[in-house]
């Protein structure tokens, strides 16, 4: 009788540590959303943004326009020639005249990270009903800063930590781990400088690091609801 009392106490307190764990990581990711002001996210339905890429000593202008449900267009000036990448929602592509001539289907890792990019709602939002799996991993140092780190492994296999400041609940840092042509691959992006634009914080700095390589995205301007046709994202007949 003690042994099958102390069994069920046993699966009681596994029962309820799972349950506050789960409580815990809805309780961190609603504040999140609180903090982004993810109401009013949702509310948008276009986005235009003016930035610049700093990468090896040169600056690169670029323009990102994306519209609801998940359309992208990128536009960048690569030392005096345009290079466009584009995703219509169901198709990408892109016109690189230093990577050869005409417009090019997207490779399916470039594919991916673009639909990533034209998620306005963000991967963790509903992140069950997308198919994915979240852990909260709990507090850790980002450069001598307190964060909780959120682990999202989506249904493509793909996995995100990210990290949430422990003090505003803004994201700090993420850092995806992927497979590129069946090998492992990881990226790791900063995000500081946030602005809040119309209501919603905009990090418009940030720096990003895979396989060696390190680029930093300086964001000048953003607008919101700004009139977009849906041309400007399919691909051109020529």
């Amino acid at each position: 009788m003690k042994k099958i009392s102390t069994i069920v106490l046993v699966m009681l307190c596994t029962l309820l540590f799972t349950g506050l764990q789960a409580q815990t990581l809805e309780q961190i990711l609603n504040r999140h959303f609180e903090a982004v002001n993810q109401k009013k996210t949702l509310e948008v339905q276009t986005t235009v943004m003016k930035a610049r890429v700093l990468q090896m000593g040169m600056e690169m202008p670029m323009v990102i326009k994306m519209k609801k449900p998940n359309k992208i267009r990128m536009e960048m000036d690569i030392q005096g020639q345009q290079m466009i990448t584009a995703y219509d929602g169901s198709r990408g592509w892109m016109m690189a005249p230093f990577a050869g001539p005409g417009i090019q289907d997207l490779p399916s890792e470039q594919l991916s990270s673009l639909k990533d990019q034209a998620n306005f709602e963000g991967e963790l939002w509903k992140y069950a009903e997308k198919g994915h799996a979240a852990e909260l991993l709990g507090k850790q140092d980002v450069d001598g800063k307190s964060a909780y780190a959120v682990k999202l492994t989506k249904k493509n296999g793909d996995v995100v930590t990210y990290y949430l400041d422990a003090d505003n609940y803004l994201l700090m840092k993420e850092v995806t781990q992927t497979l590129m042509n069946g090998s492992p691959v990881e990226g790791t992006q900063v995000y500081t400088n946030y602005k809040t634009v119309s209501g919603i914080p905009v990090a418009m700095n940030v720096e990003s690091s895979s396989m060696g390589q390190s680029a930093l995205l300086v964001i000048d301007e953003v607008e919101f609801d700004v009139a977009l046709n849906d041309e400007i994202f399919a691909r051109p007949v020529k």
